[in-house]
């Protein structure tokens, strides 16, 4: 059965913005980047370290990170095409400004799973460029890096079932 008859028979959620808001859908997909994250805690880390010289401080449990939702296949056989093009593409643009992780590497599986065939011009051209962030992300990784087998995953399936054979390795 096609994903757009099975999208018909689940409901879609209201909550979800347009799909411009860009902002919106990092928080919701991704949480809060790390560099950010980072210089905050580390700024935080500096001026609790100058107020207290000699005292010993007790190790101050930090609050959970918000890590994004998880993509629920309700959700994204809900989204139209040309939706999950765009949160492709903005994907793209996350790994190349924020590195790759997990739950990027999730939601980008998730994505293609429900990507129908055949793909428009704009579709391959959103492959494309995703395939190359995440080539472009593996080349910087260490070659024991957990995260190499999830990018070489998600540049298998642009490359071999995408028919972009010339971005998949040998």
């Amino acid at each position: 059965m096609k994903i757009s008859r099975i999208r018909t028979k689940i409901e879609a959620k209201d909550d979800f913005p347009r799909q411009a808001d860009i902002h919106w859908w990092r928080k919701y997909c991704i949480g809060s980047p790390k560099s950010q994250l980072s210089s905050e805690s580390e700024s935080e880390d500096n001026s609790r370290s100058e107020n207290v010289e000699d005292q010993k401080v007790e190790p101050k449990i930090k609050p959970k990170i918000n890590e994004g939702h998880q993509p629920l296949l309700k959700d994204v056989i809900s989204f139209s095409q040309s939706l999950k093009d765009r949160l492709l593409n903005y994907h793209g643009q996350w790994i190349n400004e924020f590195g790759f992780n997990n739950q990027i590497g999730v939601w980008v599986y998730s994505l293609l799973a429900c990507l129908e065939k055949p793909l428009s011009n704009e579709n391959h051209s959103t492959i494309r460029d995703l395939s190359r962030a995440c080539s472009e992300t593996r080349s910087k990784l260490e070659p024991t890096d957990p995260l190499i087998r999830s990018i070489n995953v998600i540049i298998a399936i642009n490359g071999r079932y995408f028919s972009q054979l010339d971005m998949v390795d040998g």
